[in-house]
Order: C-alpha cells, then sequence, then structure tokens
C-alpha cells in the first residue's frame, strides 16, 4: 500500500479558541469548585490504586486547579481541565465524560464535506475510512503528517494526549490517533 503525506490544514480542524461555535457556559465558579472538588474526593475515597500516584503531586494538581476552573470561559474548556487532571491518574476505567450539550458539537470524523477516520499504524497518524466522494482527494493510506501548523506528533503530545485517561500505552497511542482531530461542530 503506497502511503501518502497530508497536511490537515486548520480549517479542517477548529480550534475551540476560533470555534463559531456557542459552547455552553451554564455554571458558576462555585459549580465548577464543587465539581472538581467531588472529582477529587472521590479518587481519594473510592480510587483502587491511589497508593500507585503521586499523592503529592495528586493534590497540588487539585490545588492549582482550584483558581484554574474558575478561570475557564465556558463548559468546555472546564471538563477539558477535569479530564487532563483525570489522565494523571493513568487509569482507563476512571474518566470524565462532557455533558450531551458538549458531547453533541463534538466531532472525530466528520469535518464539512469530510470523512476522515485515523487508525494508529506503526505510530503514524492513517486515514482508514474515508467518504467515497473524498477518497481520490483523500486516498486510504494517506499519512497526516501536520495539524495546525504543528507536527502532528507534536499536536498530539500537547493538544490530545494528555486529556486521555489510559492505563496502557497501546490504547494511550491507538485513542491519541483516532481523537487527532477532535474538532467542534
Amino acid at each position: 500500500m503506497k502511503i501518502i503525506t497530508f497536511t490537515i490544514l486548520s480549517f479542517l480542524v477548529l480550534n475551540p479558541i476560533l470555534a463559531q461555535v456557542d459552547l455552553p457556559n451554564t455554571l458558576s465558579k462555585t459549580e465548577k469548585i464543587y465539581g472538581l472538588s467531588k472529582f477529587w474526593q472521590e479518587v481519594n475515597y473510592n480510587f483502587v490504586y491511589l497508593n500507585q500516584i503521586d499523592k503529592e503531586k495528586w493534590n497540588q494538581d487539585y490545588i492549582d486547579l482550584i483558581d484554574l476552573v474558575q478561570k475557564t470561559d465556558n463548559d468546555y474548556e472546564y471538563y477539558r481541565l477535569l479530564q487532563r487532571f483525570c489522565a494523571t491518574l493513568k487509569d482507563g476505567h476512571t474518566n470524565v465524560y462532557f455533558p450531551r450539550a458538549i458531547d453533541s458539537l463534538l466531532y472525530t470524523t466528520w469535518f464539512g464535506d469530510y470523512r476522515l477516520v485515523l487508525t494508529n499504524i506503526d505510530g503514524k497518524a492513517i486515514v482508514t475510512q474515508v467518504n467515497p466522494s473524498k477518497k481520490a482527494e483523500i486516498p486510504i493510506g494517506t499519512e497526516i503528517i501536520e495539524v495546525n501548523g504543528q507536527a502532528t506528533k507534536d499536536y498530539a503530545e500537547k493538544f490530545v494526549k494528555p486529556y486521555i485517561a489510559s492505563s496502557t500505552d497501546f490504547i494511550l497511542e491507538n485513542n491519541t490517533i483516532a481523537w487527532l482531530l477532535q474538532s467542534m461542530s
């Protein structure tokens, strides 16, 4: 199979800061602090592998997030902070999910007229499915080498991987590629 390199332009991947979508902003600062505190408390009480995490760092991250969650501009940013905090546990069974109002706005495979499914193949983001009308333009086997002007690996390390909760490296790597182009509708 011939692999063709392809650069995804920023119009395909919508940065939340530039999104034209009205993101829900329903949570007060108090509710954000409560939600963060509730998550932190539940982990401290119920997380089976608490003895395997750096408790001092976990607590300091919580303290740091108290200020950060209050400064979020919308519910999406708030939940992303919680997801990043959760991912530090490195457990695929402990997650923070978006509420329906946000989740319904997110896309991982549809981008305007394009439907792209990415798969991790030898550490590369490879297009393994594309809508039939775009196959000539983006053939199966195309490698995504750049996202929003950054090398794919750099973009993934900064904007995707830190938000994925996983205890195994291969799941983390596969989900990082699968969710590489997640954007707002």
